[in-house]
């Protein structure tokens, strides 16, 4: 049973079935969402093998998804390449512990996927891959929907639409990781984040605060982490041209967060020459 729905869930089907016929009538839970997704994929698509496509897919689920379970998450589904996985929804140790093992999951998914390209490199019949993950708390519906002959037990709720919002703005971002201002509160005494700022994403009103999981307090602080708030500092009061400055700086040090820095330094660039009307920090995203 656990290889068609997670292990969580089966169990609770096998040995709470009272609870597990409870939750067809849905409840409010609140939950850590983890939304992943690969870049470029739908080209991929088009273009690749589909034995080798196939193959490569599942090597990467298969890395991908054992980060989820180490860290007590239930694999929700899998929805073509994305992967959406949940803690709090079947069981929970807390909401910050529940926040705690999902962000210690996306950094060990981002590292599988760094191993599994160093892997590929030299294999004509495997692609680069890149992933995108966004993380976002808050109460969500739980519950069995679908068909009477095919139900599925899900999460459902603008938390998981938010979470997907923060896994496409890597993108554009040049980031791997986006979490929400929810997360980073449960967070603030374990893991340092660098502040992307408050973002309107597309069909979206309300500003949601934006940053990347650097690591947890125990590790040393990065050299350019001064220099990182600096520059945030003066982009979010809309010094643009200090900004950029510090921005291309970042972008000249050796950091994961090249791309993030020279994306920022150009748009800084931007709005230096072409301030945007009434700026108050927030930048809003033009796709989803």
């Amino acid at each position: 049973l656990g290889r068609y729905v997670s292990e969580e869930v089966a169990a609770i089907i096998a040995d709470q079935p009272e609870n597990f016929s409870q939750s067809q009538r849905g409840g409010r839970r609140e939950v850590t969402v983890l939304f992943a997704d690969l870049a470029g994929f739908t080209t991929w698509v088009e273009t690749a093998e589909p034995e080798a496509l196939v193959a490569q897919l599942n090597e990467y689920f298969h890395a991908v998804v054992d980060c989820v379970l180490e860290q007590g998450g239930t694999l929700q589904k899998f929805i073509g390449d994305a992967v959406l996985a949940v803690w709090g929804d079947t069981s929970t140790k807390g909401v910050k512990n529940d926040a705690s093992h999902a962000v210690a999951a996306a950094l060990a998914m981002q590292a599988a996927v760094d191993r599994l390209n160093k892997d590929w490199a030299n294999r004509p019949d495997r692609q680069q891959m890149r992933v995108g993950i966004g993380l976002h708390h808050g109460v969500a519906m739980v519950g069995n929907v679908g068909h009477p002959q095919r139900m599925e037990f899900t999460v459902l709720g603008d938390v998981v639409n938010v979470a997907a919002r923060l896994e496409s703005a890597n993108r554009q971002l040049h980031t791997g990781i986006l979490l929400s201002e929810t997360i980073r509160q449960l967070l603030a005494d374990n893991y340092r984040f660098l502040p992307i700022g408050p973002s309107i994403f597309k069909g979206k009103r309300e500003a949601v605060a934006v940053f990347v999981p650097i690591g947890t307090l125990h590790d040393s602080i990065p050299v350019w982490w001064s220099q990182a708030e600096s520059a945030h500092a003066n982009w979010i009061k809309g010094d643009f041209s200090a900004a950029a400055s510090a921005y291309e700086e970042l972008a000249a040090i050796p950091t994961p967060h090249l791309g993030y820095f020279q994306y920022r330094a150009g748009i800084a660039k931007h709005f230096a020459i072409n301030p945007p009307p009434n700026w108050d920090g927030v930048y809003r995203f033009e796709n989803k």
